[in-house]
C-alpha cells in the first residue's frame, strides 16, 4: 500500500513539475515577444481568430483583443479579404 501511494505521489509531482516548467517557459516567451519593437500577433489559420498579441500591437491597436478576428480587429471588416489564387 505504501509503495502504491509513493508511486501515485511521484506521478503527481512529476506532472506538477512539468506543468510548472511549461508555464515558466510561456512567461519567458511572452516576455521576449513583448520586448520586441515589432507588431507581433498570431492567428488561427482556419478562422483568422487572434491567438496572441504582443504589447506593441496592443498599444498601437487598443481595440484588438485575443479572440477577435484579425480583419475585424485591424481593419474593422466583418469578413476576411478575398484570397487571390495564383
Amino acid at each position: 500500500m505504501l509503495s502504491l501511494i509513493a508511486q501515485l505521489l511521484t506521478t503527481f509531482l512529476l506532472k506538477k513539475r512539468d506543468a510548472d516548467h511549461r508555464e515558466q517557459t510561456m512567461v519567458q516567451l511572452n516576455t521576449i515577444l513583448d520586448m520586441q519593437d515589432a507588431y507581433i500577433y498570431a492567428i488561427q489559420k482556419d478562422n483568422y481568430e487572434l491567438l496572441y498579441l504582443n504589447q506593441k500591437t496592443l498599444r498601437l491597436d487598443p481595440p484588438a483583443r485575443v479572440g477577435m478576428t484579425c480583419h475585424r480587429a485591424f481593419f474593422g471588416r466583418s469578413t476576411p479579404p478575398a484570397r487571390t489564387v495564383l
